[in-house]
């Protein structure tokens, strides 16, 4: 992985990509979900001594995706609160597989984002420094992937459009397999 703010290659995940850590941890502890049985919400809300591996699991991740520890951006240590709390319930996951025992989880994924938001027009906000700023009709996207059996691919699909109305064909498949799929 290489850091944006220096440039340099180093292991580990880069402070800018918490969320691919959170999508990590909400595979562990789904997959620990499946093996042991759902959890007592009394338990995730307020953990005795009685609460299971699944239960602390999900009581840790849950507050790692409380969106209070991001929402005021890359203040002192907001980052690294999710990354320690998704550490910590990812610790709880292994108590509950067996050695040898199939993974049937699906793999999770984050919604695949666009930047920009608005290619081929103008664009406005804190990634463009409060500036507006006409952009061409280049688009990138990207998501996060992670199954604790691992991943040999992931493909991203998407449905082209043209046209000033966009319509699609009535009867068409917007989802997997529709004439305009990719």
């Amino acid at each position: 992985m290489q850091s944006k703010a220096s440039g340099a290659a180093h292991p580990g995940c880069d402070l800018d990509e918490i969320l691919a850590v959170m999508v990590a941890a909400t595979n562990w502890v789904l997959t620990a979900e499946d093996h042991a049985g759902a959890p007592s919400v009394a338990q995730v809300v307020a953990p005795s001594a009685g609460a299971s591996a699944v239960d602390k699991a999900w009581h840790l991740l849950l507050g790692a995706l409380n969106r209070g520890s991001m929402s005021s951006g890359k203040a002192l240590d907001m980052e690294l609160k999710p990354s320690v709390a998704c550490n910590a319930a990812v610790g709880f996951a292994p108590e509950t597989l067996g050695v040898g025992a199939p993974d049937e989880t699906p793999p999770t994924l984050f919604i695949p984002q666009r930047w920009p938001d608005n290619f081929g027009g103008l664009n406005f906000g804190p990634v463009y420094g409060y500036q507006q700023v006409e952009l061409g009709p280049r688009t990138w996207y990207r998501t996060f992937a992670y199954d604790v059996s691992g991943l040999t691919s992931v493909t991203l699909g998407w449905r082209a459009t043209s046209g000033a109305g966009l319509a699609s064909p009535a009867g068409a498949d917007l989802g997997r397999g529709g004439t305009k799929d990719r």
